[in-house]
Protein backbone atom coordinates (compact mmCIF):
# COMPACT_ATOMS: atom_id res chain seq x y z
CA UNK A 1 0.00 0.00 0.00
CA UNK A 2 1.27 3.57 -0.74
CA UNK A 3 2.54 5.46 1.97
CA UNK A 4 -0.32 8.42 1.13
CA UNK A 5 -3.16 6.07 0.90
CA UNK A 6 -4.79 8.10 3.86
CA UNK A 7 -3.95 11.40 2.54
CA UNK A 8 -6.01 10.28 -0.56
CA UNK A 9 -8.68 9.02 1.55
CA UNK A 10 -8.82 12.76 3.25
CA UNK A 11 -8.67 14.79 0.38
CA UNK A 12 -11.98 15.17 -0.61
CA UNK A 13 -13.35 15.66 2.69
CA UNK A 14 -9.91 17.91 3.86
CA UNK A 15 -11.03 20.47 0.14
CA UNK A 16 -14.71 20.38 1.02
CA UNK A 17 -13.73 21.36 5.20
CA UNK A 18 -10.93 23.47 3.68
CA UNK A 19 -13.58 25.73 2.19
CA UNK A 20 -16.15 26.02 4.79
CA UNK A 21 -13.56 26.59 7.76
CA UNK A 22 -12.00 29.11 5.77
CA UNK A 23 -16.08 30.76 5.03
CA UNK A 24 -16.51 30.00 9.16
CA UNK A 25 -13.12 31.65 10.11
CA UNK A 26 -13.99 34.57 8.11
CA UNK A 27 -17.60 34.85 9.00
CA UNK A 28 -16.13 34.63 12.94
CA UNK A 29 -14.06 37.85 12.09
CA UNK A 30 -16.36 39.48 10.23
CA UNK A 31 -19.04 39.00 13.64
CA UNK A 32 -16.37 39.74 16.01
CA UNK A 33 -16.04 43.54 14.11
CA UNK A 34 -19.58 43.56 13.86
CA UNK A 35 -20.70 42.99 17.38
CA UNK A 36 -17.46 43.32 19.21
CA UNK A 37 -15.34 41.03 21.83
CA UNK A 38 -18.29 42.01 24.52
CA UNK A 39 -21.10 40.60 21.75
CA UNK A 40 -19.36 37.41 21.21
CA UNK A 41 -18.38 36.82 24.27
CA UNK A 42 -22.51 36.58 24.91
CA UNK A 43 -23.08 34.63 21.70
CA UNK A 44 -20.32 32.01 22.92
CA UNK A 45 -21.74 31.70 26.65
CA UNK A 46 -24.47 30.20 24.88
CA UNK A 47 -23.18 27.58 23.00
CA UNK A 48 -21.42 24.71 25.68
CA UNK A 49 -25.11 24.60 26.89
CA UNK A 50 -26.37 23.97 23.73
CA UNK A 51 -23.48 21.45 23.22
CA UNK A 52 -24.37 19.68 25.87
CA UNK A 53 -27.41 19.15 25.01
CA UNK A 54 -26.87 18.01 21.60
CA UNK A 55 -24.66 15.36 22.86
CA UNK A 56 -27.13 14.13 25.37
CA UNK A 57 -29.14 13.81 22.41
CA UNK A 58 -27.35 12.75 20.05
CA UNK A 59 -26.04 9.38 22.58
CA UNK A 60 -22.82 9.08 20.32
CA UNK A 61 -25.25 7.06 18.22
CA UNK A 62 -23.74 8.59 14.69
CA UNK A 63 -20.18 7.60 15.49
CA UNK A 64 -21.55 4.00 16.63
CA UNK A 65 -23.19 3.90 13.25
CA UNK A 66 -20.26 4.48 11.26
CA UNK A 67 -18.42 1.63 13.01
CA UNK A 68 -20.80 -0.80 12.55
CA UNK A 69 -21.54 0.07 8.98
CA UNK A 70 -17.12 -0.15 8.42
CA UNK A 71 -17.93 -3.60 9.75
CA UNK A 72 -20.44 -4.66 7.85
CA UNK A 73 -19.18 -3.22 4.44
CA UNK A 74 -16.21 -5.59 3.63
CA UNK A 75 -18.89 -8.42 3.83
CA UNK A 76 -21.33 -6.89 1.97
CA UNK A 77 -24.06 -6.93 4.59
CA UNK A 78 -26.18 -3.91 3.72
CA UNK A 79 -28.95 -5.23 5.08
CA UNK A 80 -27.14 -4.81 8.44
CA UNK A 81 -26.37 -1.17 7.66
CA UNK A 82 -30.03 -0.38 6.96
CA UNK A 83 -31.20 -1.79 9.93
CA UNK A 84 -28.52 0.21 11.83
CA UNK A 85 -29.19 3.73 10.25
CA UNK A 86 -32.86 3.23 10.55
CA UNK A 87 -32.33 2.50 13.97
CA UNK A 88 -29.85 5.05 14.35
CA UNK A 89 -32.10 7.79 12.33
CA UNK A 90 -35.76 7.01 14.40
CA UNK A 91 -34.03 7.35 17.76
CA UNK A 92 -32.45 10.43 16.98
CA UNK A 93 -35.39 11.84 15.80
CA UNK A 94 -37.33 10.84 19.16
CA UNK A 95 -33.99 12.69 20.92
CA UNK A 96 -34.43 15.57 18.78
CA UNK A 97 -38.09 16.55 19.37
CA UNK A 98 -37.58 16.12 23.21
CA UNK A 99 -35.00 18.20 23.53
CA UNK A 100 -36.65 21.14 21.55
CA UNK A 101 -39.72 20.65 24.05
CA UNK A 102 -37.38 20.71 27.33
CA UNK A 103 -35.19 23.19 26.42
CA UNK A 104 -37.76 25.90 25.15
CA UNK A 105 -39.35 25.82 28.31
CA UNK A 106 -35.84 25.75 30.39
CA UNK A 107 -34.46 29.10 28.42
CA UNK A 108 -35.49 31.46 31.36
CA UNK A 109 -34.42 29.19 33.82
CA UNK A 110 -31.00 28.07 32.38
CA UNK A 111 -30.07 32.42 31.25
CA UNK A 112 -30.78 33.32 34.61
CA UNK A 113 -29.59 30.78 37.06
CA UNK A 114 -26.83 28.97 35.06
CA UNK A 115 -25.29 31.35 32.29
CA UNK A 116 -22.90 34.05 33.48
CA UNK A 117 -24.85 36.75 31.61
CA UNK A 118 -28.61 37.25 31.71
CA UNK A 119 -28.46 38.70 28.21
CA UNK A 120 -28.22 35.40 27.04
CA UNK A 121 -31.97 34.38 27.19
CA UNK A 122 -32.60 35.73 23.33
CA UNK A 123 -29.55 33.80 21.89
CA UNK A 124 -30.59 30.19 23.52
CA UNK A 125 -34.09 30.89 22.46
CA UNK A 126 -32.75 31.39 18.95
CA UNK A 127 -30.87 28.59 18.92
CA UNK A 128 -33.60 26.17 20.27
CA UNK A 129 -34.81 24.90 16.72
CA UNK A 130 -31.32 23.64 16.13
CA UNK A 131 -31.36 20.94 18.40
CA UNK A 132 -34.38 19.36 16.87
CA UNK A 133 -32.23 19.45 13.06
CA UNK A 134 -28.62 18.38 13.94
CA UNK A 135 -29.86 14.53 15.53
CA UNK A 136 -31.28 13.84 12.07
CA UNK A 137 -28.85 15.64 10.31
CA UNK A 138 -26.16 13.22 12.48
CA UNK A 139 -27.51 9.77 11.49
CA UNK A 140 -27.16 10.73 7.66
CA UNK A 141 -23.19 11.96 8.69
CA UNK A 142 -22.46 8.85 10.15
CA UNK A 143 -23.97 6.47 7.77
CA UNK A 144 -21.87 8.40 4.85
CA UNK A 145 -18.83 7.96 7.21
CA UNK A 146 -18.73 4.51 7.77
CA UNK A 147 -19.30 4.00 3.88
CA UNK A 148 -16.39 5.99 3.17
CA UNK A 149 -18.34 8.81 1.43
CA UNK A 150 -16.66 11.32 3.34
CA UNK A 151 -17.19 13.87 0.59
CA UNK A 152 -20.77 13.70 1.24
CA UNK A 153 -20.97 15.07 4.93
CA UNK A 154 -18.03 18.00 4.07
CA UNK A 155 -20.21 19.11 0.87
CA UNK A 156 -23.25 19.24 3.35
CA UNK A 157 -20.93 21.46 5.45
CA UNK A 158 -20.09 23.97 2.77
CA UNK A 159 -23.83 24.29 2.21
CA UNK A 160 -24.54 24.86 5.85
CA UNK A 161 -21.75 27.32 5.87
CA UNK A 162 -22.96 29.62 3.06
CA UNK A 163 -26.37 29.67 4.26
CA UNK A 164 -25.19 30.12 8.18
CA UNK A 165 -22.75 33.43 6.84
CA UNK A 166 -25.13 34.98 4.56
CA UNK A 167 -28.45 34.37 6.94
CA UNK A 168 -26.46 35.44 10.36
CA UNK A 169 -24.34 38.42 9.20
CA UNK A 170 -27.72 39.65 7.37
CA UNK A 171 -29.85 39.66 10.28
CA UNK A 172 -26.84 40.40 13.04
CA UNK A 173 -26.83 43.74 10.89
CA UNK A 174 -30.18 44.59 10.86
CA UNK A 175 -30.65 43.50 14.86
CA UNK A 176 -27.69 45.40 16.16
CA UNK A 177 -29.60 48.79 16.70
CA UNK A 178 -31.27 46.62 19.08
CA UNK A 179 -28.68 45.52 21.42
CA UNK A 180 -25.84 43.08 21.20
CA UNK A 181 -27.97 40.69 22.16
CA UNK A 182 -29.88 40.74 19.94
CA UNK A 183 -27.55 40.61 17.23
CA UNK A 184 -25.72 37.72 18.39
CA UNK A 185 -29.36 36.38 18.39
CA UNK A 186 -29.16 37.21 14.93
CA UNK A 187 -26.31 35.03 14.32
CA UNK A 188 -27.64 32.40 16.36
CA UNK A 189 -30.54 32.14 13.77
CA UNK A 190 -28.43 32.25 10.92
CA UNK A 191 -26.94 28.75 12.25
CA UNK A 192 -29.66 27.51 12.87
CA UNK A 193 -30.67 28.09 8.89
CA UNK A 194 -27.25 26.49 8.21
CA UNK A 195 -28.23 23.46 9.57
CA UNK A 196 -31.48 22.89 7.82
CA UNK A 197 -29.50 23.68 5.09
CA UNK A 198 -26.72 20.65 5.33
CA UNK A 199 -29.72 18.17 6.54
CA UNK A 200 -31.75 19.07 3.52
CA UNK A 201 -28.69 18.65 0.93
CA UNK A 202 -28.01 15.14 2.97
CA UNK A 203 -31.26 13.93 2.28
CA UNK A 204 -30.49 14.88 -1.57
CA UNK A 205 -27.76 13.08 -1.25
CA UNK A 206 -29.30 9.74 0.74
CA UNK A 207 -32.42 10.01 -1.82
CA UNK A 208 -29.87 10.33 -4.92
CA UNK A 209 -27.39 7.34 -3.83
CA UNK A 210 -29.01 4.56 -1.58
CA UNK A 211 -26.28 1.79 -0.48
CA UNK A 212 -28.05 -0.26 -0.89
CA UNK A 213 -29.99 0.05 -4.27
CA UNK A 214 -28.14 -1.78 -6.31
CA UNK A 215 -26.31 -4.36 -3.76
CA UNK A 216 -27.36 -8.19 -3.81
CA UNK A 217 -29.96 -9.12 -1.48
CA UNK A 218 -29.42 -8.20 2.02
CA UNK A 219 -28.26 -11.11 4.71
CA UNK A 220 -30.49 -11.74 7.85
CA UNK A 221 -28.05 -10.16 10.53
CA UNK A 222 -28.84 -8.83 13.78
CA UNK A 223 -32.96 -8.09 14.85
CA UNK A 224 -33.68 -4.53 15.73
CA UNK A 225 -33.58 -5.10 19.34
CA UNK A 226 -29.96 -6.58 18.87
CA UNK A 227 -28.87 -3.79 16.81
CA UNK A 228 -30.48 -1.43 18.86
CA UNK A 229 -27.71 -2.60 21.71
CA UNK A 230 -24.84 -3.16 19.48
CA UNK A 231 -24.68 0.50 18.87
CA UNK A 232 -25.46 1.57 21.99
CA UNK A 233 -22.68 -0.55 23.77
CA UNK A 234 -20.56 1.40 20.70
CA UNK A 235 -22.16 4.90 21.59
CA UNK A 236 -22.17 5.02 25.52
CA UNK A 237 -18.67 5.56 26.12
CA UNK A 238 -18.48 8.25 23.19
CA UNK A 239 -21.38 9.92 24.74
CA UNK A 240 -19.83 9.98 28.15
CA UNK A 241 -16.84 11.64 26.44
CA UNK A 242 -18.63 13.91 24.31
CA UNK A 243 -20.30 15.06 27.88
CA UNK A 244 -17.45 15.34 29.37
CA UNK A 245 -16.21 17.43 26.80
CA UNK A 246 -19.53 19.59 26.87
CA UNK A 247 -19.63 20.04 30.58
CA UNK A 248 -16.04 21.10 30.22
CA UNK A 249 -16.98 24.10 27.87
CA UNK A 250 -20.36 24.91 29.95
CA UNK A 251 -18.21 25.16 32.74
CA UNK A 252 -15.16 27.11 31.12
CA UNK A 253 -17.76 29.53 29.87
CA UNK A 254 -19.16 30.26 33.31
CA UNK A 255 -15.86 29.74 35.32
CA UNK A 256 -13.79 32.24 32.95
CA UNK A 257 -16.14 35.54 33.23
CA UNK A 258 -16.43 34.29 37.26
CA UNK A 259 -12.72 34.00 37.83
CA UNK A 260 -12.14 37.20 36.04
CA UNK A 261 -14.30 39.36 38.14
CA UNK A 262 -12.94 37.58 41.31
CA UNK A 263 -9.64 39.08 40.21
CA UNK A 264 -10.80 42.29 40.08
CA UNK A 265 -12.67 42.38 36.65
CA UNK A 266 -16.19 44.21 36.03
CA UNK A 267 -19.10 41.78 34.44
CA UNK A 268 -18.29 43.89 31.09
CA UNK A 269 -15.05 43.59 31.16
CA UNK A 270 -15.05 40.24 32.10
CA UNK A 271 -17.26 39.39 29.48
CA UNK A 272 -14.95 40.86 26.61
CA UNK A 273 -12.26 39.39 27.58
CA UNK A 274 -13.91 35.94 27.47
CA UNK A 275 -15.14 37.14 23.91
CA UNK A 276 -11.21 37.83 22.96
CA UNK A 277 -10.22 33.89 24.47
CA UNK A 278 -12.43 31.95 23.07
CA UNK A 279 -14.18 34.34 19.64
CA UNK A 280 -10.77 35.07 18.75
CA UNK A 281 -7.59 33.34 20.50
CA UNK A 282 -9.63 29.84 20.34
CA UNK A 283 -10.81 30.55 16.48
CA UNK A 284 -7.25 30.77 15.44
CA UNK A 285 -5.90 28.12 17.33
CA UNK A 286 -8.57 25.84 16.07
CA UNK A 287 -8.11 26.65 12.14
CA UNK A 288 -5.80 23.54 11.47
CA UNK A 289 -8.85 20.76 13.16
CA UNK A 290 -10.25 21.21 9.47
CA UNK A 291 -7.61 18.88 8.53
CA UNK A 292 -6.95 16.73 11.82
CA UNK A 293 -10.87 16.25 12.26
CA UNK A 294 -10.78 15.35 8.41
CA UNK A 295 -8.16 12.69 9.94
CA UNK A 296 -10.03 11.77 12.63
CA UNK A 297 -13.26 11.04 10.62
CA UNK A 298 -11.77 8.96 8.65
CA UNK A 299 -9.76 6.85 11.19
CA UNK A 300 -12.73 5.53 12.39
CA UNK A 301 -14.27 3.80 9.75
CA UNK A 302 -10.26 3.31 8.27
CA UNK A 303 -9.41 1.48 11.76
CA UNK A 304 -12.17 0.09 12.18
CA UNK A 305 -12.73 -2.15 8.86
CA UNK A 306 -8.63 -3.00 9.06
CA UNK A 307 -9.32 -4.17 12.38
CA UNK A 308 -12.57 -6.10 11.87
CA UNK A 309 -10.74 -7.70 8.98
CA UNK A 310 -8.10 -9.25 10.99
CA UNK A 311 -5.88 -7.10 8.91
CA UNK A 312 -3.02 -5.55 11.77
CA UNK A 313 -0.06 -4.48 9.26
CA UNK A 314 -2.73 -2.02 7.96
CA UNK A 315 -4.39 -0.83 11.15
CA UNK A 316 -0.92 -0.35 12.44
CA UNK A 317 -0.14 1.77 9.03
CA UNK A 318 -3.47 3.73 8.63
CA UNK A 319 -2.21 4.67 12.74
CA UNK A 320 0.92 6.10 12.39
CA UNK A 321 0.06 7.94 9.06
CA UNK A 322 -2.89 9.44 10.97
CA UNK A 323 -0.94 10.50 13.62
CA UNK A 324 2.32 11.39 11.56
CA UNK A 325 -0.04 13.93 9.26
CA UNK A 326 -1.71 15.33 11.92
CA UNK A 327 1.61 16.21 13.48
CA UNK A 328 3.24 17.36 10.22
CA UNK A 329 0.04 19.52 9.12
CA UNK A 330 -0.42 20.97 12.63
CA UNK A 331 3.46 22.47 13.60
CA UNK A 332 3.23 24.90 10.87
CA UNK A 333 -0.04 27.06 12.82
CA UNK A 334 1.85 26.74 15.80
CA UNK A 335 4.59 28.21 14.49
CA UNK A 336 2.91 31.18 13.12
CA UNK A 337 1.25 31.59 16.54
CA UNK A 338 3.73 31.70 18.64
CA UNK A 339 5.54 34.29 16.23
CA UNK A 340 2.81 36.92 15.37
CA UNK A 341 0.24 36.10 17.76
CA UNK A 342 -0.86 40.41 17.91
CA UNK A 343 -0.76 40.95 14.42
CA UNK A 344 -2.70 37.89 13.03
CA UNK A 345 -5.16 38.24 15.94
CA UNK A 346 -5.24 42.13 14.96
CA UNK A 347 -5.51 41.51 11.19
CA UNK A 348 -8.34 38.98 10.79
CA UNK A 349 -10.22 39.74 13.98
CA UNK A 350 -9.44 43.83 14.76
CA UNK A 351 -8.47 42.07 18.83
CA UNK A 352 -4.87 42.29 19.39
CA UNK A 353 -4.85 42.13 22.97
CA UNK A 354 -6.23 38.74 22.37
CA UNK A 355 -2.61 37.82 20.55
CA UNK A 356 -1.33 37.38 24.74
CA UNK A 357 -3.60 34.41 24.95
CA UNK A 358 -2.42 32.64 21.47
CA UNK A 359 0.92 32.84 21.76
CA UNK A 360 0.81 30.74 25.17
CA UNK A 361 -2.11 28.63 23.17
CA UNK A 362 0.79 27.98 20.46
CA UNK A 363 2.64 26.61 22.75
CA UNK A 364 -0.09 23.49 22.94
CA UNK A 365 -1.24 23.77 19.91
CA UNK A 366 0.48 20.50 18.66
CA UNK A 367 -1.11 18.21 21.51
CA UNK A 368 -4.83 19.80 20.54
CA UNK A 369 -4.54 18.32 17.20
CA UNK A 370 -2.89 15.17 18.30
CA UNK A 371 -5.46 14.91 20.91
CA UNK A 372 -8.13 14.74 18.17
CA UNK A 373 -6.83 12.42 15.80
CA UNK A 374 -6.41 9.70 17.98
CA UNK A 375 -9.34 9.60 19.57
CA UNK A 376 -10.75 8.75 16.76
CA UNK A 377 -7.94 6.09 16.25
CA UNK A 378 -9.26 5.07 19.59
CA UNK A 379 -12.94 5.16 18.55
CA UNK A 380 -11.60 2.94 15.06
CA UNK A 381 -9.98 0.39 17.62
CA UNK A 382 -13.30 0.23 19.67
CA UNK A 383 -12.07 1.55 22.66
CA UNK A 384 -13.84 4.75 23.23
CA UNK A 385 -13.69 4.81 26.39
CA UNK A 386 -10.46 4.88 27.02
CA UNK A 387 -10.54 8.37 25.46
CA UNK A 388 -13.30 9.02 27.23
CA UNK A 389 -11.50 8.60 30.43
CA UNK A 390 -8.55 10.60 29.36
CA UNK A 391 -10.68 13.30 28.46
CA UNK A 392 -12.03 13.55 32.42
CA UNK A 393 -8.69 13.50 33.86
CA UNK A 394 -7.52 16.49 30.95
CA UNK A 395 -10.94 18.41 32.21
CA UNK A 396 -10.19 18.50 35.88
CA UNK A 397 -6.82 19.77 34.69
CA UNK A 398 -7.98 22.47 32.43
CA UNK A 399 -10.60 23.35 35.30
CA UNK A 400 -8.21 23.54 38.19
CA UNK A 401 -5.73 25.84 36.11
CA UNK A 402 -9.03 28.08 35.06
CA UNK A 403 -9.86 28.28 38.87
CA UNK A 404 -6.46 29.08 40.21
CA UNK A 405 -4.60 30.47 37.47
CA UNK A 406 -6.90 33.39 36.12
CA UNK A 407 -7.22 35.17 39.77
CA UNK A 408 -3.66 34.78 39.71
CA UNK A 409 -1.63 38.61 39.77
CA UNK A 410 -0.65 39.44 36.08
CA UNK A 411 -2.23 36.65 34.49
CA UNK A 412 -6.09 36.78 34.26
CA UNK A 413 -7.00 35.22 30.54
CA UNK A 414 -3.87 33.81 30.03
CA UNK A 415 -4.34 31.52 32.66
CA UNK A 416 -7.24 29.97 30.92
CA UNK A 417 -4.95 30.12 27.54
CA UNK A 418 -2.08 28.24 30.39
CA UNK A 419 -4.79 25.23 31.35
CA UNK A 420 -5.80 24.79 27.96
CA UNK A 421 -2.40 23.73 26.95
CA UNK A 422 -1.41 21.75 30.25
CA UNK A 423 -5.08 19.93 29.15
CA UNK A 424 -4.33 19.37 26.14
CA UNK A 425 -0.84 17.94 26.95
CA UNK A 426 -2.08 15.03 29.07
CA UNK A 427 -4.78 14.24 27.20
CA UNK A 428 -2.35 13.98 24.01
CA UNK A 429 0.21 11.37 25.72
CA UNK A 430 -2.10 9.18 27.57
CA UNK A 431 -4.39 8.85 24.17
CA UNK A 432 -1.00 8.10 22.38
CA UNK A 433 0.19 5.43 25.28
CA UNK A 434 -2.95 3.49 24.71
CA UNK A 435 -2.87 3.54 21.44
CA UNK A 436 1.07 2.35 21.32
CA UNK A 437 -0.43 -0.33 23.65
CA UNK A 438 -3.05 -1.72 22.01
CA UNK A 439 -2.00 -1.57 18.19
CA UNK A 440 2.18 -1.68 18.78
CA UNK A 441 1.94 1.48 16.31
CA UNK A 442 2.06 5.37 16.69
CA UNK A 443 4.42 7.61 16.26
CA UNK A 444 8.47 7.03 16.11
CA UNK A 445 10.95 9.40 17.63
CA UNK A 446 12.22 9.77 13.82
CA UNK A 447 9.36 11.49 13.11
CA UNK A 448 9.15 13.75 15.78
CA UNK A 449 12.89 14.69 15.08
CA UNK A 450 12.32 15.45 11.71
CA UNK A 451 9.40 17.13 11.96
CA UNK A 452 10.02 19.48 14.84
CA UNK A 453 13.40 20.20 13.03
CA UNK A 454 11.08 21.40 10.04
CA UNK A 455 9.32 23.53 12.43
CA UNK A 456 12.98 25.04 13.75
CA UNK A 457 14.04 25.97 10.73
CA UNK A 458 10.43 27.93 9.95
CA UNK A 459 10.49 29.93 13.04
CA UNK A 460 14.69 30.37 11.73
CA UNK A 461 13.41 31.59 8.80
CA UNK A 462 10.14 33.18 9.55
CA UNK A 463 12.22 35.50 12.21
CA UNK A 464 14.74 36.11 9.65
CA UNK A 465 12.34 37.46 6.48
CA UNK A 466 10.70 39.61 9.36
CA UNK A 467 13.26 41.65 10.36
CA UNK A 468 14.26 41.97 6.79
CA UNK A 469 10.84 42.83 5.67
CA UNK A 470 9.14 44.90 8.00
CA UNK A 471 10.86 48.17 7.70
CA UNK A 472 10.10 48.37 4.09
CA UNK A 473 6.28 46.56 4.23
CA UNK A 474 3.79 46.84 5.57
CA UNK A 475 3.19 44.70 8.63
CA UNK A 476 0.41 42.37 6.92
CA UNK A 477 2.74 42.06 3.85
CA UNK A 478 5.10 41.49 6.00
CA UNK A 479 3.78 38.83 8.22
CA UNK A 480 2.10 37.03 5.16
CA UNK A 481 6.03 36.77 3.27
CA UNK A 482 7.61 35.81 6.10
CA UNK A 483 4.86 33.15 6.41
CA UNK A 484 5.32 31.80 3.16
CA UNK A 485 8.86 31.86 3.23
CA UNK A 486 9.14 29.92 6.57
CA UNK A 487 6.54 27.04 5.33
CA UNK A 488 8.36 26.81 2.28
CA UNK A 489 11.41 25.97 4.34
CA UNK A 490 9.31 24.12 6.20
CA UNK A 491 7.86 21.72 3.66
CA UNK A 492 11.20 21.16 2.13
CA UNK A 493 12.91 20.53 5.36
CA UNK A 494 10.19 18.32 6.19
CA UNK A 495 10.42 16.58 2.53
CA UNK A 496 14.27 15.99 3.15
CA UNK A 497 14.00 14.36 6.35
CA UNK A 498 11.20 11.79 5.30
CA UNK A 499 8.64 14.04 7.64
CA UNK A 500 6.73 14.32 4.46
CA UNK A 501 6.45 12.54 1.10
CA UNK A 502 5.80 14.23 -2.36
CA UNK A 503 2.96 11.92 -2.39
CA UNK A 504 1.26 13.54 0.50
CA UNK A 505 1.37 16.71 -1.08
CA UNK A 506 0.16 15.47 -4.34
CA UNK A 507 -3.15 13.89 -2.44
CA UNK A 508 -3.10 16.76 0.14
CA UNK A 509 -2.52 19.80 -1.97
CA UNK A 510 -3.81 18.36 -5.50
CA UNK A 511 -6.82 17.25 -4.49
CA UNK A 512 -6.38 13.77 -6.04
CA UNK A 513 -7.46 11.40 -3.33
CA UNK A 514 -10.45 9.52 -3.08
CA UNK A 515 -12.00 7.87 -0.21
CA UNK A 516 -10.68 4.70 1.47
CA UNK A 517 -10.83 1.83 0.72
Amino acid sequence: MARSSLAGGVAALFAANLFSRILGFAYRAMAVRLIGAEGMGLYQMVFPVYGLVLVITTAGLPLALARVTAEARPRGDYGQIRRAFAVTAAVLTLAGVASVLAVGRLVPVLSQTVLPDPRTQVILSAAVPALMVVPVASAFRGLFQGLGRLDRPAQALMVEQVARVAVGLYLAARLLPRGLAVAAAGLATGMVVGEAAGLAYLLSAYAREKPWRNALPPRAGLSIAATWHRLWQLGWPITLGRVVASVTLALEAVLIPQRLQAGGYGLRQATELYGQFSGVAMALLTLPTVFTLSLAAAAVPGVAEAAAGARDRLARYRIRETLRLTLVGGLPFAVAYLLFPHHLAHFLFGEARAGDSLRLLALGAVFVYLQQSSTGILQGLGRPDLATRHSVLGAVVLLVGIYWLTVLPGWGIAGAAAAVVASALVGCALNLRSITRLSGSGLTPADWVAALAAASAMIAASAWAWRRLAPSLTAPAAVAAALLLGAAVYVLLALALGALSRQDLARLFGMLGRPIR
